[in-house]
């Protein structure tokens, strides 16, 4: 419950923002939270910046509040992490966990392992997948493309063919949910993200794991690197199957998707760990057949 504002310039006192009040001023603000018993006090980015605030900021300490910046706030009750206040130091102080020799040895470990059961479980349906497509439209089984991985390197990624050979002749364009350029079989492989499953050998020879960003395209990060600020920042780890974006978000294909997948991905990357991995890794076949990718 959001109880109101605290304002640096007295003649704020008593304006409504959002339908909350403002409280009092900076001289307030111990007597504030003793009043409205607050549990927490949010600094905003600007304020963040204003010794006078952080020094009253501290007096909340003693009275049992929790004093948190905007960014942190956001994370903990949206999951996602908050671009428009975000500058490069939250990434110099994030306790970023991708260069922990640990954390990358036990998601190397767990990769691995993901993709070989998988492969071993799946392997006996890829003939009959390949035969559908070959009875659908002319063509190879599989799709090969190149997309962007771990700290910028490109990578071959596979996938089962779901559009037509001649579905990018007037160049590259987003993938949209109803896609005129997908075939027939192709449409039902996408639902149930079949069409993915060659990634597994991707995972297994070390360009993805199981859990982490989605790849994208170079035409489309070079497009989305000059949109989106720190978007660049999404390959500090290697890119997933599926990510705390796929199960966060519904599918998309536009900048503004882009940029809220990139809210998600950023939380991901501070809190990975292989318990979040296992996490989003048991949502994903729900949230795929919920439709809600």
């Amino acid at each position: 419950r959001l109880a109101g504002y605290i304002a640096l310039d007295p003649i704020e006192i008593g304006r409504e923002v959002c339908g909350r009040r403002v409280l009092g001023s900076l001289d307030d603000l111990e007597r504030i939270c003793h009043d409205e018993r607050i549990d927490e006090v949010v600094v905003g980015p600007g304020a963040a910046r204003n010794q006078q605030v952080l020094e009253r900021a501290l007096g909340c300490l003693k009275l049992g509040c929790r004093v948190t910046n905007l960014s942190t706030f956001c994370e903990q009750v949206l999951s996602e992490v908050p671009l428009d206040h975000l500058e490069p130091d939250w990434f110099l102080f994030a306790d970023l966990k991708h260069y922990r020799e640990s954390q990358l040895i036990i998601k190397r470990v767990f990769d691995a392992t993901a993709a070989v059961a998988g492969l071993l479980l799946t392997l006996p349906f890829w003939p009959f997948i390949a035969l559908l497509i070959k009875l659908d439209s002319p063509g190879p089984v599989f799709y090969r493309q190149t997309r962007v991985g771990l700290n910028g390197r490109t990578f071959r990624l596979h996938k089962f063919r779901s559009m037509g050979v001649a579905a990018e002749a007037g160049g590259h364009a987003w993938a949209a949910l109803d896609d005129p350029r997908v075939t027939r079989v192709g449409r039902y492989l996408r639902w149930a993200r079949l069409d993915e499953l060659p990634q597994l050998w991707n995972i297994l020879m070390g360009d993805m794991s199981v859990v982490g960003p989605r790849p994208e395209r170079p035409e489309f990060v070079g497009q989305l690197t000059s949109d989106i600020r720190f978007y660049n920042e999404r390959h500090l780890v290697k890119p997933g199957l599926t990510g705390w974006a796929q199960i966060n978000y519904p599918y998309g294909a536009s900048v503004e998707d882009a940029r809220r997948k990139l809210q998600l991905d950023l939380w991901y990357i501070k809190h990975m760990s292989l318990e979040l991995d296992l996490f989003i890794l048991l949502r994903t076949p729900g949230t795929v057949f919920l439709g809600s990718r």
